[in-house]
């Protein structure tokens, strides 16, 4: 199937480059006969008598004659010239000769010769910019369209045969999947990948349930149910991967064409490297436009510049990347700096196990400010023996990051917990989290419950104080944070964060 993609794109390419080549050679054919007619109009003008005039210098005006060129030809003119000087001599009356004096001629003949010559030169750079314009737009056309070519090449290669569809709620549609011919085992690293269907050690990862709210807290994701051995991928449609690319470009190009505003907190090196990291978060649903996105999220990482790998997993609203303004569970990867990776499934690399929660899943229902808090558990840990990165949601080892994907991952990195914004240039930044600062309310604020990080012990544990590095790149009336270590079970290590967003550049 890859090499006849392949092809295809070869020959893709060809046809679209002699269809520029016709366009060019149309567009210089059309501009020649341009040039030519308008040489032909200015050889009649020199042409160009009247009937009541005498014969003398006027016709020797009248002979003079045009070069193939269609400029006024040197020669002929010096033979006027000197026809001229002969006439005036052998002329005792010159006024009963001519109308025109030889001095008349000769300057109509260089005014002539010169208006030729600017009407070629301007009708030249008219042909180039005419010829320019036209391989501008074809060289357009023919890049949107390679583009295109590339979007379906990648629909093709994620797209997978089902063993069934389900069509969710929120209207977007769930493949089951072999669990050994999912998207992510076509990525070149994981050729000769052995799958690992859990955890070489388990651990318990179940929480009690706790009451910091008049209603219960709960976490509805919109899961589903695949048969053994099938798992659950989000289909992927054209405008996903458009928003996709969208969403992960602007990582790099925070600086020009988006703002991004992160508020979190990262263990310090001290104690590093780390080997996982986890809490529980509070789920809302921010309000947000195209082009804009709200996120809380727990990450590792390590490398600099090109040379950095990371791994993110949390929730967030994207309307650019799922098309509608709802909050959904989301995981991105790269290991150089964004220079490839995706969000969720849009590229090959995560391997998914789980067989109900899958990402790009939405979230039914969300907290509410002061009433119900709907909390989410997550996790991201690396297997002690395979180096492979897990993902746990709501208490489910969803699936993992395999280590062949990342060059500095294996060792470890740093962890983090936090929020993220982003927002278009000039576009007021979208609230983080439930739009209110950190008031040690947690039906107030969003947050994460129970932080705790994994070192080379392998056992989690929350993070004192003195371990914590908080950050907040915005101003304090835009978001805050706020991190304790004390507060009673089952609270335990907690972070606050958010606040209503606004003009953050400022």
């Amino acid at each position: 199937m890859d090499s006849n993609n392949d092809l295809d794109h070869q020959n893709y390419e060809v046809v679209n480059t002699k269809s520029y080549e016709n366009e060019v050679k149309r567009g210089a054919t059309i501009m020649q006969k341009v040039i030519k007619a308008r040489s032909n109009e200015i050889k009649f003008e020199l042409q160009e008598t009247k009937s009541d005039q005498p014969v003398g210098r006027h016709t020797l005006w009248k002979e003079t004659r045009l070069n193939k060129d269609g400029i006024v030809d040197n020669e002929n003119v010096q033979q006027v010239k000197t026809q001229c000087e002969n006439l005036e001599q052998c002329s005792e009356n010159p006024e009963e000769n001519t109308q025109v004096s030889c001095r008349d001629i000769l300057g109509k003949t260089h005014h002539q010769n010169k208006r030729v010559v600017k009407m070629n030169i301007t009708l030249f750079f008219v042909f180039c910019l005419v010829t320019s314009s036209i391989g501008h737009m074809v060289h357009g056309m023919h890049s949107m369209l390679k583009e295109d070519f590339e979007l379906e090449r990648k629909l093709m290669l994620i797209k997978k045969s089902p063993m069934k569809s389900i069509h969710t709620k929120s209207g977007y549609i769930v493949d089951c999947v072999n669990i050994k011919k999912q998207p992510a085992f076509d990525h070149p690293l994981l050729k000769n990948h052995k799958l690992q269907r859990k955890p070489s050690s388990e651990r318990n990862i179940s929480e009690t349930d706790v009451h910091i709210s008049p209603t219960k807290s709960n976490f509805e994701i919109e899961k589903v149910s695949c048969p053994k051995e099938i798992v659950p991928i989000r289909r992927v449609t054209k405008d996903d991967l458009i928003g996709g690319i969208s969403l992960f470009n602007g990582q790099i190009l925070a600086q020009t064409s988006s703002r991004r505003h992160s508020t979190h907190i990262s263990l310090i090196k001290y104690d590093a490297p780390y080997f996982g990291v986890s809490g529980t978060t509070s789920v809302y649903n921010p309000k947000t436009i195209k082009g804009q996105s709200s996120s809380s999220h727990i990450y590792v990482e390590n490398g600099q510049g090109d040379s950095t790998n990371k791994i993110v997993a949390g929730w967030h609203v994207s309307p650019e990347l799922y098309n509608n303004d709802a909050t959904h569970i989301y995981s991105y990867w790269t290991h150089d700096n964004f220079k490839t990776g995706c969000y969720n499934i849009l590229c090959s690399g995560f391997v998914q196990t789980d067989r109900s929660y899958y990402l790009g899943a939405r979230v039914a229902q969300t907290s509410t400010y002061g009433g119900i808090m709907v909390e989410l558990p997550i996790s991201l840990f690396q297997d002690e023996k395979t180096k492979n990165w897990w993902l746990t949601v709501a208490n489910k080892n969803i699936g993992y990051f395999p280590a062949s994907l990342f060059t500095n991952l294996a060792t470890g990195g740093l962890v983090g917990l936090g929020g993220q914004t982003a927002t278009h240039v000039g576009v007021p930044s979208p609230s983080m989290g439930s739009g209110h600062f950190p008031d040690d309310d947690f039906v107030h604020t969003c947050y994460f419950r129970n932080v705790a990080y994994q070192n080379a012990s392998r056992h989690f544990s929350g993070p004192p104080e003195y371990l914590i590095e908080k950050f907040n790149d915005a101003p304090k009336n835009c978001y805050q944070i706020r991190y304790n270590d004390d507060f009673p079970s089952p609270i335990g290590h907690a972070l606050q964060f958010g606040g209503p967003g606004g003009n953050c550049d400022n």
